[in-house]
């Protein structure tokens, strides 16, 4: 069974003038500077608090649907010691989009989606203890990451 999590950051009109140019660019003019080509994907390191896990990711082409500007992101944790195999962590399948201001909100930055936990029943009943948190603040750190990016005024200016 799949968990859902969600987080969202609110946007000034200018920063969301911006990153709805920067959101249909190549990713690499809005990741995070420590994020490394890989293939047809990327290596990226997520955080939760102190923690952090390398992930190989895969972002999919720009989507934009009723003025929201969407991207797939999907990631699978690598293992520390053999960065190109997979570990037993969680997988996330998700997208990263913009949300407009509609006349009745202000413009949001969302990272969503989906992650399954290991263990089986188990596994479950960590993640709704424990682990969901992780998932949220993981995802919150994401974005965090990521805005600077995507809200640089001077990066739109090519």
């Amino acid at each position: 069974m799949s968990t859902t999590v969600r987080t969202a950051t609110v946007l000034g009109p200018e920063q969301a003038r911006v990153a709805a140019r920067l959101l249909q660019r190549d990713p690499a003019e809005w990741l995070p500077a420590d994020a490394r080509r890989s293939g047809a994907g990327w290596l990226l390191t997520v955080r939760a608090g102190r923690a952090t896990r390398s992930v190989r990711a895969r972002i999919g082409g720009v989507v934009i649907t009723d003025g929201r500007i969407g991207r797939r992101l999907r990631w699978v944790p690598l293992r520390p010691d053999a960065p190109q195999r997979e570990t037993v962590l969680p997988a996330f399948e998700g997208r990263i989009q913009l949300l407009p201001d509609d006349g009745e909100g202000e413009p949001l930055l969302v990272v969503s989606g989906t992650y399954d936990p290991p263990g089986g029943v188990a596994g479950r009943g960590i993640d709704a203890l424990v682990m969901h948190h992780v998932a949220r603040h993981t995802l919150n750190r994401l974005l965090e990451d990521v805005l600077p990016g995507l809200t640089d005024a001077a990066s739109t200016a090519a």
